[in-house]
């Protein structure tokens, strides 16, 4: 049995099913144009399918992104000549089931006496949900206009969002390794079904004391951080590559050594940070990442008369492990 949810009613259908123009478009792995039109006609045999008709049918079959390599979905929308554009989603398990719901509810908006097959395949029948919109305007719409993104698979949901927070450890920002707990918060457009870009803010604080002899310095280290990211997206895994820039300041302070000085000197680098993510649960996600980078000013602190405290190396690195959530 196929379950279909109505959001809304579809737009009054003619006394007799008409022609309509089909642009048609599926996962390569689903089947094509002409097995969808079978489905069609198996309700229906009244449809006509014809490039000269007035009326657009729109059918588009994704997989679900981020739900799972089985799950697939399905959309049409139907563009009538004054202006009217209906819609309906409906989601499953594989590309059967949703070409078969996709046939029904397509024959159910030409045609208001097509009817639904008794059979159902291997004895069983396939667990679909489907929703519907309505819509009119002067103009037909584009097929990607007003979508409600609550209702569509993730890859057609336009915008995510995220933040979290996690442990890493920096080297060569200092003379030994700090310790840092950086926040950030991010927002991605994907672009494709498994394709996103992506921006990102982080900051993060750390300090330690490089003691040698008893005279040395307490370093502090605070920095944020800007990210323009590539995202690529399959299930529930993320795959980040980011061209990152940290910008801030190192305090140091003088330690066993009379006068104890106090330095500020800017930090800016700029390098490629990578991250690996997995959902565990819900918008709920672990992810390791790391960095490489290049310090565009390569300060010297040292005691006086010449002894050199710390000098900023060529390449710094970062290693560590957060979690967040991430909504759509």
């Amino acid at each position: 049995m196929i379950i279909v949810g109505l959001v809304s009613a579809i737009a009054v259908a003619q006394p007799e099913a008409g022609g309509v123009r089909l642009d048609y478009q599926a996962d390569a792995r689903c089947s094509d144009e002409k097995a969808f039109v079978a489905e069609v006609h198996a309700r229906s045999p009244r449809i006509r399918v014809s490039q000269d008709a007035a009326r657009l049918l729109v059918v588009r079959i994704t997989r679900a992104f981020g739900s799972g390599a089985s799950k697939m979905a399905g959309r049409i929308e139907l563009h009538e000549v004054d202006g009217t554009t209906t819609e309906r989603t409906v989601s499953g398990a594989s590309c059967e089931e949703v070409v078969s719901a996709l046939g029904l509810v397509t024959a159910l908006a030409l045609d208001p006496t097509a009817s639904s097959p008794s059979s159902t395949v291997n004895g069983s029948a396939p667990s679909l949900t489907a929703t519907a919109t309505t819509s009119s305007s002067a103009v037909p719409q584009h097929p990607h206009d007003d979508d409600d993104d609550a209702t569509k698979p993730l890859a057609e949901r336009r915008w995510s969002f995220g933040a979290g927070g996690g442990g890493e450890v920096v080297i060569g920002a200092s003379p030994d390794p700090l310790f840092a707990v950086p926040v950030f918060f991010e927002a991605t457009r994907a672009v494709g079904e498994h394709v996103g870009l992506g921006a990102g803010i982080r900051f993060e604080r750390a300090g330690e004391t490089s003691l040698m002899s008893g005279t040395g310095a307490d370093f502090t280290w605070t920095v944020g951080a800007l990210d323009l990211c590539l995202v690529l997206r399959s299930g529930r895994v993320r795959f980040n590559t980011c061209v990152r820039s940290h910008a801030g300041a190192i305090d140091a302070h003088g330690e066993g050594v009379v006068p104890e000085r106090t330095a500020t000197r800017p930090w800016v680098d700029l390098g490629v940070a990578v991250a690996l993510r997995l959902r565990v649960a819900g918008p709920v996600f672990v992810e390791a990442q790391g960095y490489v980078g290049v310090p565009l000013v390569q300060d010297r602190f040292f005691l006086e008369p010449n002894d050199t405290v710390f000098q900023a190396s060529f390449l710094t690195g970062h290693a560590g492990a957060g979690v967040g959530f991430e909504i759509w």
